[in-house]
Order: C-alpha cells, then sequence, then structure tokens
C-alpha cells in the first residue's frame, strides 16, 4: 500500500484508462477532488491499482465512499480481476478495521462468494436507436411544448440547482462535498471533458432542465441532472435525454446514467436503457467491541 505522496498518478491514471473495467471515479484528478489524501493498493509496477479513501474517527482509520464517486475497488490491466482480489483485500483489511464502500461492476465473482448487495447502474449504447413504447409515447406527447435544447458552460449554476432542488434526497454531501466537485467540473472543464446542457421553454425564459456530464473510458457520466418544476408537467427531462442521444449518437460510447436504486429516479433510467450494470457495496466491521456497535 503506498501513501498519497508516493503514488506516480502518470502511472496510476495509465492503468485505469487502460483497464477493461476503467472509471473516471478511479483517475487521479477525481480522487484528489473529491478524496484528498487518498492511498491506494498497487501491483507490479501499476498493472492493478485499487483506491484507498479514508477518515479517522477515534484515531481509528476506516475506508468511505466518496460523495459524486459511484464504484471503486480493483483496476487492471493486466490478468483478471481474480488474479488480485485476494490479495488486495487482505492488505486493506490488515489497516483498515472498517469498511463501507462501493466495489466496481467487475467484482461480480467476489460479490458472489460474499455475497454483497447490488446498486443499479443502467447503461445505454449510444449508438442503438430507437426507444421502447413508454419512452416513445412522452416524447410524442412532449412536442406541443416546442423546448429549446442549448449548450451551457456555467456548471457552477447546475451545482448550485441542484444543492436547492434536491436538498432532502442530498442530505449526507456536504458543503466540502460541493466545493470538491466544482474544482473537478473546473479541471476536466479545462481539458474538454466537461458537457453541460440546457432545456429552456420555447420563449427561453424558464429553465427547465439541466445536466453535468463528465468524459472518460468510452462513456459519457451522467452526474447531475435537475428537473425544475416548470419542466415536469412538460416531460423536459424525456427531452433532454432524447436530444444528448442524439446529439452523441455517432460518438461511439455509452451512455452511463448513474443508478439508481431510487424507485422513480430508477424507473426512467431504466425505460431509456439498454441495460444494468450493477455494482457492488462491500461493508465489514472489525472495530473493537466498545465502539463496534457504533457502526452497526
Amino acid at each position: 500500500m503506498l501513501k498519497h505522496d508516493d503514488i506516480d498518478k502518470s502511472k496510476w491514471d495509465e492503468c485505469v484508462n487502460h483497464s477493461p473495467n476503467g472509471l473516471i471515479y478511479a483517475e487521479s484528478v477525481y480522487l484528489d477532488a473529491m478524496a484528498p489524501g487518498w492511498q491506494g493498493i498497487i501491483a507490479d509496477d501499476y498493472s492493478a491499482v485499487m483506491p484507498l479513501c479514508h477518515r479517522s474517527k477515534l484515531g481509528i482509520p476506516y475506508l468511505y465512499q466518496p460523495a459524486f464517486c459511484q464504484q471503486g475497488g480493483i483496476f487492471f490491466k493486466t490478468g483478471t480481476i481474480q488474479d488480485y482480489e485476494a490479495d488486495f483485500f487482505q492488505i486493506l483489511k490488515s489497516h483498515y478495521r472498517f469498511a463501507e464502500i462501493n466495489l466496481n461492476f467487475s467484482h461480480e465473482n467476489f460479490a458472489d462468494i460474499n455475497p454483497l448487495k447490488k446498486g443499479n447502474n443502467y447503461l445505454r449504447l449510444l449508438s442503438v436507436k430507437g426507444y421502447p413504447d413508454y419512452i416513445n409515447v412522452r416524447l410524442r406527447r412532449l412536442r406541443k411544448f416546442e423546448m429549446k435544447y442549448r449548450i451551457t458552460g456555467d456548471f457552477k449554476n447546475i451545482i448550485t440547482a441542484y444543492r436547492l432542488l434536491y436538498a432532502n434526497r442530498i442530505s449526507s454531501i456536504t458543503r466540502q462535498d460541493f466545493d470538491g466537485f466544482t474544482r473537478l467540473c473546473q479541471k476536466l472543464h479545462n481539458e474538454g471533458r466537461l458537457i453541460m446542457r440546457e432545456v429552456w421553454d420555447v420563449n427561453e425564459k424558464k429553465l427547465l432542465a439541466s445536466c453535468i456530464l463528465l468524459s472518460g473510458q468510452g462513456r459519457i457520466y451522467n452526474l447531475i441532472n435537475n428537473l425544475f418544476p416548470e419542466g415536469r408537467p412538460k416531460l423536459a427531462n424525456y427531452f433532454l435525454f432524447q436530444q444528448i442521444f442524439e446529439e452523441f449518437a455517432e460518438s461511439g460510447k455509452i451512455f452511463d446514467f448513474e443508478g439508481s436504486d431510487l424507485k422513480g429516479v430508477g424507473y426512467f433510467y431504466e425505460k431509456f436503457s439498454t441495460g444494468n450494470q450493477p455494482f457492488y457495496k462491500f461493508r465489514y466491521n472489525n472495530l473493537p467491541g466498545y465502539i463496534k456497535w457504533l457502526k452497526g
């Protein structure tokens, strides 16, 4: 295991970006923004890596899942993920007595053996044309509203709107988390990897929906999606995603909805998706008996 300052981030990112299961959440720029001071388990000159996002309570270090980071676990560019799991998890448990983290979709066999809870993650192949009847009915219905789809560069306003719209749903996300995500968006925007889109009414006086998408590893990630009260009866979110899919239809990428286990949101994503690629929720508690009950 290497501490943060000892990690060669260029080699780390090269591993993540050449892994068959590479995801943007494991890039060093993402981890630096959302989990400052992160550490890592590294095998054979960065042939496989695993980010460790840690905090300390009562003097005891533990692992947690950072905000806006759906999946972690092992990322590898040689062999199979099973080649690394036993050693990596042994190292992890020897350094941290408690963990509550998410593993990426490639840990399927590990999840079956343990077993672990699944989280939904719906995907859409952007090359696929057409939608199921459920979506088509709503797309026909929304035509009467003549909404406008627009490119924007104002990610800060989209983030602010997200905080205001969904305060109850995202109460666990702290101001520090949002500050980190804002810094991340600025860096990705500078790299040309931030996609921001809005839907307005026909007169462009009312903002109806907006989103922040990230690009990397052959995917477009749906990190923030806002549906404003005025946009709900006009089915503005259906229009937003339809336009995104048309815009990037020739990109050769996968659209990653980023969930969801929320019933209404998950149903919406599932209807647009071409499949579900679940991730896995990994938890263990080896804390001393006198504080073990604090974490259940």
